[in-house]
């Protein structure tokens, strides 16, 4: 029987993907590799998408379909932060020392 063991709790930003094979600390079997498991990891119970505590069930399963114990693990989703307001961009013409926006664009000709 393989054994998976896990960190209790994994924090992401909201929207974020959630990469479960950076929290495993080990997973061992008696007969396939170490690596060949990290594909085969199966986690249940949480929304990215969403803010909050979610709690997570993390298995894998072996080339014989047996599987690992349970962990029961919690994802902490935090609030992502609004992103700065930007500006339009502002266009500047040599030899004239002015500048454009699309505002002041006419008919193809800068007024």
């Amino acid at each position: 029987m393989n054994k998976v063991k896990s960190r209790y709790i994994a924090n992401i930003t909201q929207g974020d993907i959630f990469n479960i094979v950076q929290y495993i600390n080990d997973i061992t079997d008696d007969k396939d590799t170490r690596s060949s498991f990290f594909t085969k990891i199966i986690v249940s119970g949480y929304d990215a998408s969403k803010v909050g505590d979610f709690p997570m069930d993390i298995y894998c399963t072996d080339s014989h379909g047996n599987s690992s114990n349970i962990v029961k693990s919690i994802l902490h989703v935090k609030e992502k932060k609004a992103e700065a307001p930007t500006t339009a961009p502002m266009l500047l013409i040599a030899g004239n020392g002015g500048s454009a926006t699309d505002s002041e664009h006419i008919d193809g000709e800068l007024m």
